[in-house]
C-alpha cells in the first residue's frame, strides 16, 4: 500500500480515505529556526519544550509533514494552516466543525507516522511498534475485554505480543476517531474475532455495525484505520519530507 510516493497535491476523491506513511528521519533542532520550516510558533514551541532529541525530531517531522500533505490537498501555503481542537485535544482545521469538510488524524510510533485524511469522516488512525515488552500481562488487562481475552493466542510470547499490539492500535483508532481519545477506555470497545471490525462499541457512538476497521501489519508495526459510515477506497502511499541530506542530523 505504501509502495508509491504521494504526489504533490493529491487529494482523496469522494469516497476515498488518503492514507500517507511518513518515514521519521533524525532532525537538528535548530531545524525550527530554518526558512524551510512551515510550523507555527505554538508547534515550535511545543518542540523546544521536548528534551529528548528523537522525540523532537519526530514531532517536528509529523507536524511538518501534515502541513505539507493537507497544504496539498487544500492548495494552501503550508505554514497558513491553524488548527482548533476539542475538549480532549483532537485536532482539526481551524474553523471546521468536528468530523465535517476537510479531516485528518495523525499518529507516530518508533521511526513512522502515519496520517489519514478524508472529507466529512469521522476518522482515527494510530500505528504501533511490535517490541518486547516486560509486562505483557498487566497490559492486557488493561487492554483486552474478557471475551477478548478469551480468543488471546496462547502460542509463543512474539504472537501474543502482535496480537496485543494490533488489538491496542484498532482501539486506539477508534477512539481517536469519536474525538475522545485514550480518555474514552480501552475496555469501552471490543474487537471482534480475526480483527472484521467492531464486537461492541459505546451506546453513544451508534451501532457497531457501521463503523469499519482496517487493520496491516508492516514489518514490525501494526496499523489500524477506524472510521464511521460506509466502506470507503482507502488509497495509501509515502511522503518522504526530508529527503534532502542537508535536513538530517
Amino acid at each position: 500500500m505504501f509502495e508509491s510516493a504521494i504526489k504533490p497535491g493529491r487529494s482523496p476523491l469522494e469516497g476515498e480515505i488518503l492514507l500517507v506513511l511518513v518515514p521519521l528521519p533524525r532532525l537538528r533542532g535548530d531545524f525550527l529556526e530554518g526558512p524551510e520550516g512551515v510550523l507555527s510558533e505554538e508547534e515550535r514551541v511545543r518542540a523546544r519544550a521536548i528534551h529528548h532529541p528523537a522525540s523532537k525530531g519526530h514531532f517536528i517531522a509529523t507536524r511538518s509533514a501534515l502541513r505539507h500533505v493537507l497544504g496539498g490537498c487544500l492548495g494552501v501555503d503550508p505554514k497558513s494552516l491553524a488548527w482548533s481542537y476539542n475538549d480532549k485535544g483532537k485536532p482539526r482545521l481551524w474553523g471546521s466543525a468536528e468530523n465535517k469538510g476537510w479531516v485528518f488524524n495523525v499518529s507516530h510510533s518508533g521511526d513512522h507516522a502515519l496520517m489519514a485524511i478524508a472529507r466529512d469522516l469521522k476518522i482515527g488512525v494510530d500505528i504501533e511498534k511490535v517490541r518486547p515488552r516486560k509486562a505483557l500481562e498487566p497490559l492486557a488487562k488493561a487492554i483486552l475485554t474478557p471475551q477478548e481475552a478469551s480468543r488471546w493466542p496462547l502460542g509463543g510470547e512474539e504472537l501474543r505480543t502482535a496480537s496485543l499490539v494490533a488489538t491496542w492500535a484498532s482501539k486506539e483508532a477508534f477512539l481517536k476517531a469519536t474525538g475522545h481519545g485514550i480518555a474514552g477506555g480501552l475496555k469501552s470497545v471490543a474487537i471482534r474475532p480475526g480483527f472484521d471490525g467492531f464486537e461492541r462499541v459505546p451506546p453513544s457512538e451508534g451501532s457497531p455495525d457501521l463503523w469499519q476497521l482496517h487493520l496491516e501489519a508492516l514489518n514490525d508495526y501494526r496499523w489500524a484505520l477506524a472510521y464511521y459510515g460506509p466502506r470507503h477506497r482507502i488509497v495509501g502511499g509515502r511522503f518522504d519530507l526530508f529527503d534532502d541530506a542537508s535536513f538530517h542530523g
